[in-house]
Formats: structure tokens, sequence, C-alpha cells
């Protein structure tokens, strides 16, 4: 189940100011409509999957589960990285998961934690699991593994189906500030990734179409 949540008084908003802008320039100019914000809802309330989603199983265990930086209420992400479990609903017996993969996808990979998972509080202001970008790209939140760098302290957030020329990018020194939420149209910044010491123009500004998050029915 997806919710949409569509940031009404910013559209309104948008519209005024496109008016505003016709009658002073005599030039209609169009506006970047409002970021739309989508909650997936993966499972129903007894835990099993919601209509239309395909179930993998999967031999592996996780460990040391911790709230999802997705959001939603009891959402886990577990270790290793290299399970994907990074968005995960947890059964009632607190061991079985059901791991998201995109946002965009309507599958889940039935996980096992190898000890019971307490409770998990979701951060005040989760991160997006997923972005589509004015671009036309969709970026998935990283989940750990090892990325490429750049010379000027830019690290990847996101990764972005447009190739290697396309990362999320965020100020190490600045982790919470990936995605710019100020205004009606959230921003990103996007850059390319390579060697540690590699330079690359300056990270360029992107308006968000739509940001996925993670939720609980």
């Amino acid at each position: 189940m997806i919710l949409f949540r569509p940031l009404l008084p910013c559209v309104l908003l948008a519209a005024v100011v496109a008016g505003c802008s016709s009658s002073q320039g005599g030039q209609a100019q169009s506006e970047q409509a409002a970021t739309q914000v989508v909650t997936v809802v993966a499972v129903d309330k007894l835990g099993n999957p919601a209509p239309g989603y395909e179930v993998e199983a999967s031999d592996g265990f996780v460990e040391s589960c911790y709230a999802s930086p997705a959001g939603g209420e009891g959402l886990a992400s577990c270790s290793p990285t290299a399970a994907g479990a990074d968005v995960c609903w947890v059964d009632s017996d607190r061991v079985t998961l059901l791991c998201g993969t995109d946002p965009w996808e309507k599958k889940l990979v039935r996980m096992t934690s190898d000890e019971e998972i307490g409770t998990l509080t979701p951060k005040p202001t989760p991160d997006p699991w997923g972005l589509v970008l004015a671009d036309g790209a969709r970026c998935r939140l990283r989940n750990g593994g090892s990325w490429g760098g750049r010379a000027d302290g830019w690290v990847g957030a996101y990764s972005c189906d447009r190739g290697e020329g396309e990362y999320v990018l965020v100020d190490q020194n600045a982790p919470d500030t990936v995605v710019d939420r100020s205004g009606p149209v959230w921003h990103v910044r996007i850059g390319a990734l390579g060697g540690a010491d590699e330079q690359f123009p300056a990270p360029t500004p992107i308006a968000v179409t739509t940001a996925y998050f993670a939720g609980t029915p």
C-alpha cells in the first residue's frame, strides 16, 4: 500500500507565486510543483505482505538491528550491509523481518534476526528511502558498502540509476543536510564520485519531484 501526501499548502503557494511573476513580467512562467511525499506501507496490520507484494525467502541471518533511517514506527535496519536489510518491517515474533528492496518495487525479502529485536524508535526527521529527481533519475538511500570519494569532502548519500556520474551527495561535516526541505520544492545536490583525492566540479543543486518514506499500517 502506498500513501500519497501531497503538500497542498505548498502547491497553493507556488500557484500564487506563479501568478505574481506572470503579471509583473507579462509572460506566464511555469513553477516547479511542490515535492510529492509518498509513504510506502508494504505490510498489513497483521504483518503480512500488502496486496501486490511478492516475498522472496533468504537463508541468511541479520544482526545488530536498530531503527531504520527511512522512518516508520518500529521499522528496522540490520547488519550486515550486504544483506540489504535497511528498511525492514518486523513481525510480531520479533525475529522475522520483511525487508524492502527499493520503494518503487513491490518486492520484499524475508530475513531472520539472530536475536529478538527490541523497541525501535524512529528518527525525528527520517531520511527519504528513495528520491525521484527533476531529471528523472531514481535514487536510493545508501546502505553501507564501499563507495568512491572526492577531494572536496562531499560523500555519497544516495545512488542513482543514471550511472557512476550521478550520486546524491552530502557534506560529510553536515550529514543531516542531504535534503533541503526549507521550501515547497525540496532540493538535493548531485555529482560524481571517484578516488579519495579526485577533483570534481562542485555538486549541482537539483529539485526533488517525489520523496519516498517507509511507514507502518
